[in-house]
C-alpha cells in the first residue's frame, strides 16, 4: 500500500510540475518556434512560385509538409482549439500539395500554366490563413520579418 501511495504520489508531483507556468510558456514558445519555420517555408514556396520549376515548387511544399509535421509533434499535448488550428493548416497543406501534384510536368499551352500557378497561389493564402490563425489562437508574439 506503501508503494502505491509513493507512486501516485510521484505521479501527481509529475503532473503538477509538468503544469507549471513556465512549463506551458516554454511549449507555447516552442510552438511559435515551430509556426515560424512553417511560415519561413512558405515564404520560400511563394519565392520559388514566381518562377515556377514544378521540381522546385515539389520540394518547396514538402519542406512546408516537414515542417508543419513537427508542429504537429510540438502541440500534442496543447488544448483543442490549438490541435483544431493545426489540423486546418494540415488540409490547406493537403490542398496545396494536391494542386502541386496535379500540375502538369510539360505544360503545353500557357493558359494551362497561368491555371495552374493560380490554383497554387489560391492553396498557397489559404495555408497562410490558417497559420495566422493558429498564431493568434496561441497568442504568438509578432516578429519583424527578415531583411
Amino acid at each position: 500500500m506503501k508503494r502505491l501511495n509513493f507512486g501516485l504520489g510521484g505521479l501527481l508531483l509529475l503532473l503538477v510540475i509538468g503544469c507549471t507556468p513556465q512549463f506551458l510558456q516554454d511549449k507555447q514558445a516552442q510552438l511559435c518556434t515551430r509556426l515560424q519555420t512553417v511560415e519561413a517555408a512558405i515564404q520560400r514556396f511563394r519565392a520559388i512560385a514566381k518562377n515556377p520549376n514544378l521540381a522546385s515548387l515539389k520540394q518547396a511544399e514538402v519542406q512546408i509538409r516537414e515542417a508543419l509535421q513537427q508542429v504537429k509533434l510540438t502541440a500534442e499535448t496543447a488544448p483543442t482549439e490549438t490541435q483544431t488550428s493545426i489540423e486546418t493548416m494540415e488540409m490547406a497543406a493537403k490542398e496545396l500539395e494536391t494542386s502541386v501534384q496535379q500540375t502538369p510536368e510539360q505544360t503545353a499551352k500557357q493558359s494551362q500554366i497561368a491555371q495552374a500557378t493560380a490554383q497554387i497561389a489560391q492553396r498557397v493564402t489559404q495555408l497562410e490563413i490558417a497559420l495566422k490563425n493558429t498564431k493568434t489562437q496561441i497568442q504568438c508574439p509578432a516578429i519583424a520579418p527578415s531583411p
